[in-house]
């Protein structure tokens, strides 16, 4: 609640700024209008008696911010508690958008408490649970996209998924990773797709023979740390300056095709960088040139994503891959593991929110936006509770795929289930601005913030008119006026 001490104005003070407000395209907040007129010093005539003006304003969640953003699908995850259908709360209803409501399969729970007062959210029970859209098609985009939800997870002990377009041919997913980082994966045009690394190469979790060590460097198989198995190739430094370990084997590539190289890399050490580094040789085996990703510098104790693409040369029929620790000193060790080399055109997979992220048991807001031009190449940004983190570039093109969406598990066949709490899932043919993504979490924990129920069985969305203005003007995500529809993106 707002108070004002102000000159008592009559209502018709305050609906008198609304005239002419018919064919207003600008939807007037009531509250606007008053807090103007009582900062007017001319009417603003404070008597000892004074009367007090009180004014409440309430932000509704899905109607204010959800709504009025124009989504694709949105799934409140509001159901009863007996549904076998997820409706869907988007508000549009036609021939290129319809609604796209999801079928229940598994352990998925509703009506648990949500991430914000009055909402109510699904538990996915890890294992079984997952919903599925009965059609793909309204949600086949190739450029611009953002993915929202918010999670909560009760434990990270596998990846899991909040959404998915996958499979063979997939579109794009988001997925919480086992070190609390989320990507977002996406198919990038025909071809590849699997890791041309070996199994033993890319994971270690046989021995260290698929790897030799360079200068200043020794290598050998550790469980002391790993990022996805039990086993990494641990690399110690022998004296300070440059350290590598390159592929015994050189793995076969096609000149003109573009590739993504990947590595994971620990280090508890402050202050350490690492790149990669990939040497194109003919089929002679004479070695032709050199690709390198920019250096990172790592962040201590935590396990960090190195990826960059290249395109093979003129020439080129094979590759040696080299993982090169820098800004090193004599002792110091590096872990790498989960190491692969694949054609663009496989599955991608962008961290856009990094390690430590995403903690169990507490709500986090999840977004990720996607840009590109036509179906080729593009940006990729992650936010965190309202706060942009790590953004990605790739080439290559994006595809349309007939897979069905899925929520909590991968499409296809179902893996990777989502084990917690889910809420407000919703899917966008846009990238939505950093300061339109902040104010979800701004106003979903402000203490006027409220989330009606929305979309069990009616689909329903509302507009609430404004009061005093034209009784064919309101006020919300959608207004009509002279008998026309119409909807406010914000």
């Amino acid at each position: 609640m707002r108070a004002t001490t102000i000159r008592a104005l009559s209502l018709q003070d305050v609906f008198a700024q609304l005239a002419g407000a018919t064919n207003n395209t600008t939807p007037y907040d009531p509250n606007t209008v008053i807090n103007s007129l009582a900062a007017d010093s001319e009417t603003a005539n404070i008597a000892a008696a004074s009367e007090t003006w009180t004014s409440s304003h309430t932000t509704d969640y899905p109607l204010n911010l959800i709504q009025d953003a124009g989504p694709s699908a949105y799934w409140r995850l509001d159901d009863p508690a007996s549904s076998t259908t997820v409706y869907d709360s988007s508000p549009f209803n036609n021939t290129m958008i319809p609604r796209v409501p999801l079928t229940v399969s598994g352990g998925v729970t509703f009506q648990t408490a949500g991430a914000m007062p009055g909402s109510k959210g699904a538990t996915f029970n890890g294992s079984t649970g997952y919903l599925t859209a009965s059609t793909a098609t309204p949600l086949s985009f190739v450029t611009n996209l953002t993915l929202e939800a918010w999670v909560k997870t009760s434990s990270l002990a596998a990846a899991q998924t909040i959404v998915d377009k996958g499979g063979t041919a997939g579109e794009f997913g988001l997925t919480i990773n086992t070190d609390g980082s989320v990507a977002l994966s996406f198919d990038a045009g025909s071809g590849g797709g699997s890791n041309l690394i070996d199994a033993n190469a890319s994971d270690i979790e046989t021995s260290a023979a698929g790897w030799s060590a360079g200068s200043n460097t020794t290598i050998v198989q550790s469980t002391a740390q790993a990022h996805t198995g039990t086993h990494a190739l641990k690399m110690t430094g022998t004296a300070t300056g440059a350290m590598f370990a390159f592929t015994n084997a050189r793995y076969s590539v096609t000149a003109g095709t573009s590739y993504t190289a990947s590595a994971w890399f620990y280090c508890a050490s402050p202050g350490r960088s690492v790149y990669l580094d990939i040497d194109w040789y003919n089929s002679s085996g004479t070695y032709i040139s050199s690709a390198t990703s920019t250096t990172y510098t790592l962040t201590p104790g935590v396990w960090t994503q190195v990826s960059f693409n290249a395109t093979a040369v003129a020439g080129a029929a094979s590759v040696v891959y080299s993982l090169s620790p820098t800004a090193n000193t004599a002792g110091d060790v590096f872990y790498a593991d989960t190491i692969t080399l694949t054609a663009l055109g496989g599955s991608s997979n962008l961290t856009l929110i990094p390690a430590g992220g995403i903690t169990t048991g507490a709500w986090h807001h999840v977004a990720v936006t996607r840009t590109g031009t036509g179906t080729s190449g593009g940006t990729a940004t992650g936010y965190l509770d309202g706060v942009q983190k790590n953004t990605a570039t790739w080439s290559g093109s994006v595809v349309v795929s007939a897979n069905a969406v899925r929520v909590g598990a991968t499409a296809g066949t179902a893996g990777k289930f989502f084990n917690g709490v889910l809420d407000e899932i919703v899917i966008y043919q846009r990238a939505l601005s950093a300061t339109q993504i902040a104010k979800r979490v701004t106003w979903a924990q402000a203490a006027d913030c409220t989330s009606s129920a929305y979309g069990t069985g009616t689909y329903g969305f509302t507009a609430y008119p404004l009061p005093g203005a034209p009784t064919d003007y309101t006020y919300g995500s959608a207004a009509t006026w002279g008998g026309n529809n119409a909807f406010f993106w914000g």
